[in-house]
Order: structure tokens, then sequence, then C-alpha cells
């Protein structure tokens, strides 16, 4: 009986042994012996087989699984496996990194990264801004970038979008009114007009009228209102400027010269 115990007793160290050295495989038995799981990547298990460590999680050789922490994560089982979260994850969206060898790091202000892995943070593009997996605007750790919304606009490597001033439009790369994703703001042309904050186009001013300014004066660019000219003057549809009724014309009250000569 004590030469079968010794054999049991030298066979069972002998598996443990080549356990260590060798390294555990998935379904090997770890009771009362988390160690016994030690190739990077497993973990003893609730119910006491090796296991590979479950998503967002690491293990080094020791068949604990430890959580990768914030800014880190892992794409599949078993991924994570190393010494500890910088060298065994990845960075999670919202971070970057160029390489493991140094630590993830959330996206500053203006960059975002949608993805998860060892790259870096990329600028947000003209016409949006950076924001959460909701969609709404943050000045960090930005997992995706959106487009500006109606009225705002953005030049690019910015975290929000800015409004439109009054005497000013949005408009794409071309020049031309946008909606959604402006990436620049002009000021309106002569005779048009923008009366408020976040628009997207200018208003033609009638006949009768200019574009002016807010001293009510006529301007060719930039007008944030409509104003009707002087008796004596007259101005065609979309003018900036009103014009003198000349020798032996006038009007009577002002805004009545409407026409495409005096």
């Amino acid at each position: 009986m004590r030469l079968l115990y010794l054999v049991f007793t030298y066979a069972f160290l002998f598996i443990t042994i080549t356990q260590l050295v060798v390294g555990s495989n998935v379904g090997d038995a770890c009771s009362g012996n988390a160690a016994l799981c030690n190739t990077p990547g497993h973990y003893c298990s609730v119910g006491n087989s090796c296991q590979l460590v479950p998503i967002g999680e690491y293990s080094n050789t020791n068949g604990m699984s430890i959580n990768c922490g914030t800014g880190y994560t892992t794409v599949n089982p078993g991924e994570g496996a190393g010494a500890n979260a910088q060298v065994a994850c990845k960075c999670n969206t919202g971070y970057g990194r160029s390489s493991n060898a140094s630590p993830c790091a959330q996206c500053v202000s203006g960059m975002f990264k949608s993805t998860v892995g060892d790259i870096v943070c990329t600028n947000v593009s003209p016409g949006k801004f950076a924001a959460d997996s909701g969609s709404n605007q943050v000045s960090i750790g930005a997992t995706q970038e959106v487009n500006c919304p109606s009225g705002y606009w953005s030049a690019g490597s910015v975290a929000q979008c800015t409004q439109s001033v009054a005497g000013y439009y949005t408009a794409n790369a071309g020049g031309s009114a946008s909606n959604s994703g402006a990436t620049q703001t002009l000021a309106c042309g002569s005779g048009t007009y923008s009366s408020s904050a976040g628009s997207t186009e200018c208003i033609p001013a009638q006949a009768g009228k200019c574009s002016a300014n807010a001293n009510n004066l006529c301007t060719v660019i930039g007008g944030i209102k409509e104003e009707s000219c002087g008796a004596g003057y007259w101005s065609s549809n979309q003018s900036g400027v009103c014009t003198s009724c000349g020798t032996g014309y006038t009007t009577v009250n002002p805004g009545e010269g409407a026409g495409a000569n005096a």
C-alpha cells in the first residue's frame, strides 16, 4: 500500500510540475491551485478548470483574471496575456497610442478613435465635431466624429462646431450653402442678408430696399437686415446699394423706388 501511495504521489507531482513547466491547456483541472493555469491568457474558472480570460481581462502566469482597467480592453477571449494591462491589453475606443511601449491615453480635444487597438487618435474632419458613442459632444476621449448640425460649422480638428453669426451663412468647401456638415462660414454677398445667428443661407433684399448693416446703412457684404431706400432713391431686387433717381425723377416715400431702373 505504501508503494502504491508513493507511486500516486509521484505521478501527481510529475503531472503538476509538467503542467507548470509546459503550460496549461483549456480544460485542465486547477482545483485548489490557480497557478496550474499558467499559460498567459488562461485563468482558473469557478468551475475549477483552466479557461481563456474573458474580453476586457488579462492574466500572466498565476491563473488569476484581472480587469484591464480604464482605457484598456481586449477584442477576443484569451487575448489578454501579459504581466500588466499596458502590455496585455489594447487601447479602448477614445484612447490611443502608437505601441504598447506607452500607456493608453485619452484622445485630446479635436481628436477621436472609434476602434479598439494600439493606434493613435485621429483629427476630427472639417464639418464635424468630436462625440461619444451617443453622439454627444465631448472635449476629450471622443469615440467618433459627427456632422455639425444646421447653422454650425468647423474647419476640422476641433471638439465642437461654431454657430454662424448674423450676416453670415454656413457653407461647404465649395462655398455652397450647407445645412449639415458645413466646413466654413461666409459673409452674405451684395444684396443679401441673414438676420440671425445659425443661418444656412442669405435672403435677397427686395426691390426698393438694400442689404444693410447694424447702422441701417446699405452694405455690399455681411448684411444683417434689409433697409428701405430713402425718398428719391431706388433699387432693384437683391441690391446692396440704393441709387439716386436722378434729374427729373423722385419718389415720395421710403422704399417706394422699386424697379429695374429710375
